[in-house]
């Protein structure tokens, strides 16, 4: 049953990867307006709007090697078990299966929960918890709200991960009802060290396929962008740019379109112009 424990919580922790593999936050004050494209930023809202697609996209993923992110599905279906789950389970038990590697996390709410439950929330804080598999999780919580039906909503507030050296801070939060999840994020993005918001993002399709994102993102220096991204593969290894795929940025004054040629460029077309740029000019 411990097993079965491990996968419950860890089904619990998609958040704590979404920003695996990114760099620090970085960036200026938030703007609240919609962005004016230009020639000049034009570059820099693609990489916005492909960092978000990423982070969305990841965020609805399982990945086998790392253990403290998993898809929606997989939340929804620990969820679903939760009641029969929790019962008896000790607070040494829950650190020896989420924080192998030493550290702690603290969850509060689950004593509420039995057989009979229908809806549940509690709390998971965190203080140097590792998994043993390259992450820790220094400090931070998440906080989560549910039914036996799968729905559920995940908010995070200051969660601070570290993976590979590197060290990302996540708030807000991601919810998903009747199987249509979306996402409201503060995060460091994974190919630069600027911090995005996002808002109402959704996704579907798959990694094989491809993934289609929609949504609202606010790049720290210019603005509100909406993003519309068809078919992105994100499978360039060791960064997981996309290798193939195209989104579509809208702003206050025109439409950028950004088309993923390799793992080595992609273009962007701006008022029927358009140029190659190089992941190269980004350290990938």
């Amino acid at each position: 049953m411990k097993t079965h424990y491990l996968y419950l919580f860890s089904g619990l922790l998609s958040a704590a990867m979404l920003v695996g593999c990114g760099g620090g936050s970085g960036g200026g004050g938030t703007a609240a307006t919609a962005a004016d494209i230009t020639a000049e930023n034009a570059n820099t809202l693609a990489v916005a709007a492909t960092e978000s697609a990423k982070s969305a996209a990841e965020s609805d993923t399982p990945d086998v090697n790392l253990p403290f992110k998993s898809s929606a599905d997989s939340v929804t279906n620990n969820l679903q078990g939760l009641p029969s789950q929790v019962t008896g389970i000790s607070d040494a038990e829950i650190n020896a299966l989420v924080c192998p590697g030493g550290g702690s996390v603290n969850i509060t709410g689950l004593d509420n929960i039995n057989e009979n439950t229908t809806s549940f929330n509690f709390d998971m804080s965190f203080s140097n918890c590792n998994d043993n598999y390259g992450t820790i999780i220094q400090s931070g919580s998440v906080s989560y709200s549910g039914d036996i039906d799968g729905n559920f909503t995940m908010t995070y507030r200051n969660l601070v991960v570290t993976y590979s050296g590197q060290t990302e801070t996540l708030n807000g939060s991601m919810s998903c009802n009747n199987g249509v999840c979306s996402e409201n994020l503060n995060y460091s993005g994974s190919f630069t060290n600027r911090t995005y918001e996002t808002e109402n993002m959704q996704v579907t399709g798959n990694a094989s396929s491809g993934y289609n994102v929609s949504g609202s993102v606010t790049d720290p220096d210019h603005g509100v962008i909406e993003i519309s991204a068809s078919n992105v593969i994100f499978d360039c290894d060791p960064n997981g740019q996309p290798s193939s795929g195209s989104i579509t940025v809208t702003g206050a004054n025109t439409t950028l379109e950004v088309n993923f040629v390799s793992c080595s460029e992609f273009t962007v077309t701006l008022d029927g112009d358009s140029q190659t740029v190089l992941w190269a000019d980004y350290g990938l």
